[in-house]
């Protein structure tokens, strides 16, 4: 009966060996020692500008105002010419033709009038007027501006309505190198404007100014 039970199990011995054995270490290799490359001196680098550093501001784009023209100053008129007109409505006159009253009166050898003109009429030169003074108490009117002639440089003066004493204007005439400047005085109202004139006879001759109103009808003026 006893044969029949099996003996003990025991392990064979290699099975021990590899449950209890820790692994074997394999020695790690050594380590070369390193070589670092051979150290090189910095290079001197540029330092920047303190004007590179710093940012340049934009650039502004400077425009230069024109310089103004600077026209010479008009020549003062020397040449001036007084005149007188009585009348009690309107008045006509001509500067141009006044002022060349001034180069045949005052101006020996002055040579041909200050507008010319051709046997058909038209001008040869032409004349530049200029009211430098307006009158106060009326107005001036250019009767025929489109004229093709001297009636070109016509001219009215119309005195305000009940206006009743003295007004006064200045025009400047230019015409080339001649250049007149004519002071009217107006005497507006107050009865006749012209009375009968006497010769050295004593016998009437004529109708002139009232010397009342206008002790002198054309002069030149000294200043």
């Amino acid at each position: 009966m006893w044969a029949d039970i099996p003996p003990p199990y025991t392990a064979p011995a290699y099975m021990y060996l590899a449950e209890n054995t820790a692994p074997a270490t394999t020695p790690a290799a050594e380590a070369l020692p390193t070589q670092s490359p051979p150290t090189q001196p910095p290079k001197d680098e540029p330092k920047p500008s303190a004007t590179a550093e710093a940012k340049e501001p934009p650039k502004t784009e400077v425009k230069l105002a024109p310089t103004p023209e600077v026209k010479a100053a008009a020549q003062p008129f020397t040449q001036k010419l007084g005149r007188c007109f009585a009348t009690n409505t309107s008045q006509a006159f001509t500067p141009t033709e006044d002022a060349d009253q001034y180069y045949a009166r005052f101006v020996r050898g002055s040579g041909a009038h200050l507008v010319s003109q051709k046997s058909d009429g038209s001008y040869i030169n032409t004349a530049i007027l200029d009211i430098q003074t307006p009158p106060a108490h009326g107005t001036l009117v250019q009767v025929n501006p489109k004229a093709i002639n001297q009636q070109k440089y016509a001219y009215k003066y119309e005195p305000t309505a009940y206006f009743d004493g003295d007004d006064q204007f200045t025009i400047n005439v230019t015409s080339g190198d001649k250049r007149v400047q004519v002071v009217y005085t107006l005497s507006v109202g107050g009865g006749p404007t012209q009375i009968a004139h006497k010769g050295a006879d004593g016998l009437e001759d004529g109708m002139v100014t009232d010397p009342a109103r206008c002790p002198k009808e054309i002069w030149k003026i000294v200043e």
